[in-house]
């Protein structure tokens, strides 16, 4: 079954994977397409805006080899590159590629260059047709015109050099998915290379699992008739328990007064192992139980409405060797109780007469049972401890690995038993908010 639950994690896990490497697969397919979409568009730009420049250039320097040619020979022809270049500049969009050129117009630095480029090619011709043509010449020898141009071709270098490392980020970009692209593709391969394994294992557990089944089914089968004839056995121990008390109440009938008291005494002892058996078959699944339910079964089913009791301590699993030994002795201190303790038929049920069970982990690790029972005694003398309820407690605290003490007193008798704690398992909760002494 934990090989079964793993499989099933582990396959749980690769799918997880396989979907989460497609979504990234599929993804990153998204992510490049758009990039190389993105770098095409800005790549067509750069040339568009590279190739623009230069035509704007080139025709600001047409411009000004036709007012050279004009001013020299006085023929308009030569103005015609100068008057292309002057509606490019006022607006004239005849072509497209002076908007891309200026940028829809929004490139004010160009344009004044430009501009004024221009503007000084306009002012020498407007000197040379006025019958001036030395002041043109003499405008066009003080190298401004010269400097202008020189300013106009390195700002077409600047914006064609920002345009291509636009373009080379694109390209950059594109590449860079498409390394993510190849490295998510093996990825995804691996995968489904996994899946594959997996599903074969898969697979060979299900046949597996299959084979399992069969054999649990067979073992549930063996356990329910293991279970019918433990119930059966069950139920002849119950009726050999109440045959054997009936025989001796029998037995004992018209008989003296010593073999009563031996009838009872060994009638209260069948009693004492009849619960300790009932306590026993009720072990659960750890082989193991818990102390509140020992408490139950042997002490409080013996009790009536007027017997008190408090039980404190928390609540814990006795192993199934030491369920028997512990059940006997509660059995042997209930009974002396309602004989000649705090539960016994004459007691003043007004007076100071109950019983307290308590347990607790010592310091030195060992686990003590305490048994307090608070009631007035007549008499100050210790009863023996050699009848045979006294010679059971001690073999039973033997079988426990401890001993049992008894401190007598005028109100009573405190009972503390001292076993091993290796008895106990992990603990079940509290039974009463009340502190052990």
């Amino acid at each position: 079954m934990a090989r079964t639950r793993l499989t099933g994690v582990l396959a749980t896990i690769v799918a997880v994977l396989i979907a989460a490497v497609a979504a990234t697969a599929l993804y990153t397919s998204v992510k490049f397409a758009e990039a190389e979409q993105t770098a095409r568009t800005a790549i067509q730009e750069a040339t568009t805006y590279s190739n623009a420049l230069d035509r704007l250039k080139d025709a600001v320097l047409d411009a000004e080899t036709g007012q050279r040619g004009y001013l020299l020979t006085g023929d308009r022809e030569y103005l015609q590159p100068y008057l292309r270049a002057q509606r490019l500049i006022e607006g004239f969009q005849d072509e497209g590629w002076e908007i891309a050129a200026m940028r829809g117009g929004e490139d004010t630095e160009l344009r004044r260059l430009v501009n004024n480029k221009l503007t000084e090619l306009a002012e020498t011709i407007r000197l040379f047709d006025a019958g001036n043509p030395q002041a043109a010449l003499t405008m066009i020898q003080t190298d401004r015109g010269q400097e202008m141009m020189a300013e106009i071709r390195q700002m077409v270098r600047g914006r064609q050099a920002e345009a291509n490392d636009r373009a080379q980020v694109a390209r950059q970009r594109v590449e860079n998915y498409n390394e993510r692209s190849g490295l998510v593709s093996k990825l995804l391969a691996l995968l489904l290379v996994l899946a594959s394994v997996m599903g074969v294992f898969t697979l060979y557990q299900w046949f597996r699992m299959r084979q399992v089944e069969e054999e649990v089914e067979e073992a549930v089968d063996t356990a329910e008739r293991i279970e019918v004839i433990a119930h059966e056995l069950d139920h002849r121990m119950k009726n050999l328990f109440a045959v054997a008390q009936g025989m001796l109440r029998q037995s004992a009938r018209g008989r003296g007064e010593a073999v009563k008291d031996f009838a009872e005494e060994a009638t209260s002892r069948l009693r004492a192992m009849s619960h300790a058996y009932s306590a026993t078959r009720e072990l659960d699944e750890a082989r193991s139980l818990s102390k509140s339910v020992i408490i139950d079964r042997v002490v409080r089913s013996q009790l009536l409405d007027q017997h008190r009791v408090e039980i404190q301590g928390e609540d814990g699993d006795v192993s199934d060797k030491a369920v028997s030994p512990l059940a006997l002795i509660l059995h042997e201190w209930t009974t002396n109780a309602l004989k000649y303790g705090a539960w016994k038929p004459d007691a003043d049920p007004n007076g100071l007469s109950d019983v307290r069970i308590s347990w607790r982990t010592t310091e030195g690790g060992d686990y003590e049972l305490l048994w307090d029972e608070q009631h007035e005694r007549r008499e100050n003398s210790i009863p023996e401890a050699s009848g045979y309820g006294s010679k059971l407690i001690k073999a039973c605290a033997a079988q426990l690995g401890g001993k049992v003490d008894y401190d007598w007193h005028n109100k009573g008798v405190r009972i503390r038993l001292i076993a091993d704690s290796k008895l106990l398992s992990v603990s079940r909760g509290s039974l009463s908010e009340a502190k052990i002494p």
